[in-house]
């Protein structure tokens, strides 16, 4: 009698555990991202041609690296918050005109990317007075141009196209 019990309190949980469907996250689309980088490395042109003052911004270098950082928590429709999401980092690299492009990923909400810049070594042309002669002279000098970080949004089938300058 105490076995027959045993055996039917076995077969009744067996059939009313419940068992837990697996489902996969649904794969993001993408957006395509353009950054023009500008840097004033020239200040010997910075005038209208009526003489007053305005900036010309030149490209920054080709080559140059920019980090594109994706939160994958903003890639779930309806995240878990208690499971620790991945930062996505993509790399953009600058071309010759000064554009860097990328394709990331992205659902059909709006969500937020940080865009890191890399600190720039570079020469830099300036005009000063000598004060020996009384005549302007063009110099050259070395200076680190910073960026902040900045931050864009995208979505599925998104094209951004901004403008940058350090």
């Amino acid at each position: 009698m105490t076995f027959a019990a045993i055996i039917m309190m076995v077969i009744a949980v067996l059939g009313t555990s419940c068992t837990k469907t697996q489902t996969e996250p649904a794969e993001p689309g993408t957006a395509m991202v353009t950054l023009h980088l500008g840097i004033n490395t020239d200040e010997t042109n910075d005038t209208t041609y009526n003489g007053g003052s305005m900036t010309q911004w030149e490209n920054v270098p080709s080559g140059t690296i920019v980090k594109f950082v994706v939160n994958s928590m903003d890639l779930q429709e309806n995240p878990n918050t208690t499971y620790a999401y991945d930062k996505l980092t993509y790399d953009g690299t600058v071309d010759a005109s000064g554009d860097v492009m990328v394709t990331l990923p992205a659902i059909a909400t709006p969500l937020s990317v940080e865009v890191k810049f890399p600190d720039l070594e570079l020469e830099v042309r300036r005009e000063r007075l000598n004060t020996l002669t009384g005549n302007n002279e063009v110099i050259t000098e070395t200076e680190i141009f910073t960026k902040l970080d900045a931050s864009i949004s995208v979505w599925d089938g998104a094209v951004i196209i901004q403008e940058h300058n350090y």
